[in-house]
């Protein structure tokens, strides 16, 4: 570790873009500023390490989600694979049914327009 003294407005420059000054000192506290480009990510210790632990926990999290999404598109393949080997006899009967197409409707309304006239010359 490398171990600097500094006064107030003095700095420290790390790398090409980073620069380190002491604002203010109190007693036994320090407080500093800290010039760097707005995609360097800076953090206190304190909170980088609780950032890290959540991540973990994430990526633990996600790979409990990962092993249940597997185990489900198992079983799923699974129960798909054993419908075919069921007695016919206990399938519902199949029903054929047809479904008339409904007049378009235009933009305009005339398809409900013709759909009403027709209706009406019918009765």
């Amino acid at each position: 570790m490398l171990v600097l003294t500094r006064r107030v407005n003095e700095r420290i420059i790390i790398g090409e873009d980073i620069e380190i000054v002491v604002v203010d000192i109190r007693g036994e506290q320090v407080k500093i500023g800290i010039e760097a480009p707005k995609d360097t990510r800076v953090y206190r210790k304190e909170v980088f390490e609780e950032i890290q632990a959540e991540n973990r926990r994430a990526s633990e999290a996600k790979e409990i989600i990962d092993k249940a999404a597997e185990q489900m598109a198992r079983l799923f393949k699974e129960a798909k694979a054993g419908e075919g080997e069921e007695d016919a006899s206990d399938l519902p009967e199949k029903r054929e049914t047809t479904v008339e197409p409904r007049n378009a409707v235009e933009p305009d309304g005339a398809g409900e327009r013709e759909s009403a006239k027709k209706h009406l010359q019918e009765r």
